[in-house]
């Protein structure tokens, strides 16, 4: 048996047999395929803010805050006290390798430096592109707006920083290491409307810096499907003559030009990862000694014939994120950040494989009856149960796992193994499989008998 077909081997042993089609098993089938969701992986702790794959769908980009805060501080909050020492608090950057299943700080920041405000994949390389923005833009001695190239070896560069006054965001290309930052100035009580500043490309590609002068707003900002100009819809004020009011027009910020030239820009839609299922995050009801409580919960879905397909990631969790290449998951489970990893495998192949792990489920248990029944009869004299009722009260107490003997048909009528000519051919009795049964014999013997066409 190949390595992909012993993922799908253990996946299947590790739910109920053949006969069960609950939404909690752990694989999906969608039209050709079979999709197997392995244990999950922990790949940080709370509070996780947001998260994005690397193109590759190799790493994962998060961005979360970390608060240090111990149980004295939550009694002295309870009470009413000033805790006796503040919280720490820290902003970060980390990357995790789905491969290693490792991760890596590439920037850690505390509030008097700034918070991480965007954390973007730079197309065709390992780094990020980081906005980090003031906690307090007003104070004295305030960080100003910046931002900051990270790479894997950990090295942060500041590549770009706001003059005083002005806000700052950064946008990305989504195909290209193309960066544009706009810079504004802020909008005065006298003028609420008029904003100012510039949109500068950098040149992260090689290619010379530009900078656009830029008058209004970016709204919805989008990129050409080139990758290489930024489009947007930019809001400014118009004066008619009466009176002022807000404009928007599509603009294009011509890098080779040089100027914010009016677009007849048409937006589009992000087209979805091209899967044959997707992660949804439900609200499901779960029952137990409380009664009934909604939970959050996320779920692979592929569309059926007749209805869909589902397998449930994980209760008690929120966010899906499928990498581009589908091959796992990520969710938060309390600001807590996992993975799960899903393997993909050819329907029929998954057919074949769970058929031979539910057999080799079936077989075991067998075994184990077969040695349950043995070792009872060594106890008694050499002396078997008779299969009436009762049989199995009595040999519980020789079996691990008790639950093992119910389907179990004991068809041995009972006696001494010593009057037994042949144990090897004598039937103590069997379990019923996919398409077949698995014989258990005196000698604690076990052979499958496939089922008559």
């Amino acid at each position: 048996m190949n390595r992909l077909a012993l993922v799908f081997v253990i996946v299947a042993a590790s739910t109920t047999a053949y006969a069960q089609s609950d939404s909690t098993r752990q694989f999906l089938l969608t039209e050709k395929s079979a999709i197997a969701l392995l244990p999950p992986e922990v790949v940080c702790g709370p509070e996780v803010q947001s998260v994005s794959w690397s193109p590759d769908g190799k790493s994962l980009a998060i961005r979360r805050r970390v608060m240090d805060i111990t149980p004295e501080m939550m009694r002295s909050a309870m009470a009413g006290q000033p805790p006796t020492t503040e919280p720490s608090i820290q902003h970060q950057v980390l990357v995790w390798n789905l491969t290693t299943k490792k991760s890596q700080v590439l920037l850690s920041l505390k509030p008097s430096q700034g918070r991480i405000e965007k954390v973007i994949w730079l197309p065709g390389t390992s780094a990020l592109v980081t906005e980090v923005q003031p906690n307090d833009p007003g104070a004295e001695g305030a960080p100003l707006p910046a931002v900051v190239l990270l790479t894997m070896g950990g090295k942060a560069q500041k590549i770009y920083t706001a003059q005083p006054g002005r806000s700052l965001e950064v946008f990305v290309s989504p195909k290209r290491p193309v960066v544009a930052v706009s810079a504004l100035s802020a909008a005065t009580p006298e003028q609420p409307g008029a904003v100012a500043g510039s949109l500068r490309y950098l040149g992260l590609d090689g290619r010379p810096e530009v900078e656009i002068p830029l008058k209004g707003s970016i709204v919805r900002p989008e990129w050409s499907p080139d990758g290489q100009t930024l489009f947007a819809n930019v809001m400014a004020p118009v004066n008619d003559g009466q009176k002022t009011r807000m404009d928007f027009q599509w603009t294009a910020f011509n890098r080779a030009t040089g100027a914010a030239e009016k677009s007849s820009w048409t937006p589009t839609e992000v087209p979805p990862l091209s899967l044959d299922f997707e992660a949804v995050e439900e609200s499901l009801a779960v029952s137990g000694r409380a009664g009934e409580v909604r939970a959050p919960t996320v779920m692979l879905v592929s569309p059926g014939k007749e209805k869909p397909e589902v397998a449930v990631v994980a209760t008690d969790a929120t966010s899906p994120l499928l990498n581009p290449q589908g091959d796992a998951v990520a969710f938060k489970v309390q600001g807590a950040l996992m993975v799960k990893p899903l393997v993909r495998m050819p329907k029929e192949a998954f057919f074949r494989a769970r058929e031979t792990a539910e057999r080799n489920v079936v077989m075991s248990n067998a075994k184990q009856a077969a040695l349950a029944l043995i070792i009872f009869a060594s106890d008694m004299d050499d002396t078997l149960p008779s299969n009436g009722n009762g049989w199995q009260e009595k040999v519980n107490p020789y079996i691990r796992n008790s639950a093992i003997l119910n389907g179990f048909v004991y068809s041995f009528p009972g006696g001494s193994l010593k009057a037994i000519k042949d144990p090897s051919s004598t039937v103590l009795g069997y379990f019923l499989g996919p398409a077949g049964r698995a014989i258990a014999y005196c000698d604690g013997r076990v052979r499958w008998e496939p089922a008559q066409p």
